[in-house]
């Protein structure tokens, strides 16, 4: 089950990573602190469980979410 905070985003699909890199769109500069919040959103999974883990877990406990 996709948790809300990730649909509010519109990410209930799955896509083709190689082809959204294919995409011909401009490239623009932009301030991190813009896309900041996707670093609270639990996009990961972890320990066989979809939508677990937040990147801004990762970030802040590099050692616990290392992978062997």
């Amino acid at each position: 089950m996709i948790p809300e905070s990730v649909l509010e985003y519109g990410f209930d699909f799955d896509w083709n990573v190689e082809k959204v890199w294919q995409l011909d769109y401009p490239i623009i500069k932009m301030d991190i602190t813009e896309l900041e919040w996707h670093f609270d959103i639990p996009f990961w999974d972890w320990n066989n469980e979809e939508y677990k883990l937040k990147p801004r877990e990762v970030i802040n406990n590099p050692e616990e979410y290392k992978l062997e």
